[in-house]
């Protein structure tokens, strides 16, 4: 359980960007692609009620 507990936890980041703008795109993209994970993950467990 804990190894899968340490899979989920928020790290920061050490990853340079030589543009801010490229930082906020990399982390709203990543933010986007956890949420729409969760969201799926509800959807099927919702439907399969």
């Amino acid at each position: 359980m804990k190894k899968i507990l340490n899979e989920f936890a928020i790290e920061q980041d050490d990853v340079y960007y030589k543009f801010k703008l490229g930082k906020r795109i990399a982390t709203a993209l990543s933010g986007f692609i956890a949420g729409l994970i969760v969201a799926s993950m509800i959807w099927i467990a919702y439907l399969s009620f």
